[in-house]
């Protein structure tokens, strides 16, 4: 990737990234607000990304038509241009996130339906993602991380019209082997990596619903996510 250009075209680009990230993952967004200021461009550039990628599901009409947009995004990062992120990023984050792209397809299949798989699949997707962001990645965290997300969403019907979660039972199995890998991450601070944090606090609020991960949806009400934000920035601890 090339950084370099026009200053008013790279602030436009800023400015389009953050306001997707706002929209898209709040919880990114925040956090990211409060890494250092000129970190900040190629952080929201590649959270933008990644939140393009992980809407999919949700948000395309057709499994194929996710297929084409994650095909878009490997070619783009390959080319260096096509949309405004590609301004922002270093060349560096060209293969983590090509990484991360591939694994995203798996969100387009059948319902996980074990801890295993799960596991896997996190860290395949969060590990490439972590290394972009921060230039290293636990992959304890990663994959802890990647299974909090399938939890997060798994009340949410998918465009496919197959659930994201096999069953109550498959995702009793995902919250253990979550909370599991939260104990064993030993993670490297790192600002950069301030959203993956708040994976703590939302597999704290999954595991006290007791009405069914796969039916509700669990609520961690914004305000406490910021005061946990500035808490884990002001000890530097993910």
């Amino acid at each position: 990737m090339n950084r370099a250009g026009d200053p008013a075209r790279r602030k436009a680009a800023f400015r389009y990234c953050r306001e997707f990230v706002r929209e898209q993952d709040r919880d990114a967004y925040l956090a990211t607000l409060l890494a250092p200021h000129d970190a900040q461009p190629r952080l929201f550039a590649i959270w933008a990304i990644a939140a393009d990628a992980l809407r999919l599901p949700w948000s395309a009409t057709e499994p194929a038509l996710a297929m084409i947009r994650l095909q878009w995004w490997r070619d783009a990062l390959d080319g260096g241009e096509g949309h405004p992120a590609l301004m922002l990023l270093d060349e560096r984050d060209r293969e983590p996130l090509t990484e991360f792209l591939d694994a995203a397809e798996r969100l387009h299949g059948a319902p996980f339906a074990g801890a295993e798989e799960a596991r896997s699949w996190g860290g395949a997707a969060f590990s490439p993602l972590m290394t972009a962001l921060a230039g290293r990645a636990d992959k304890d965290f990663a994959a802890a991380h990647g299974l909090v997300f399938l939890l997060r969403r798994a009340a949410f019907a998918r465009k496919s019209g197959l659930p994201l979660i096999a069953d109550e039972e498959a995702a009793r199995r995902i919250i253990r082997s979550a909370a599991a890998l939260m104990d064993a991450a030993r993670p490297s601070w790192s600002p950069a990596l301030l959203p993956f944090s708040l994976s703590r606090r939302w597999l704290k609020a999954i595991r006290k619903d007791a009405r069914g991960i796969t039916r509700s949806t669990p609520r961690l009400p914004q305000p406490r996510r910021q005061l946990y934000l500035l808490s884990r920035l002001l000890v530097r601890r993910p």
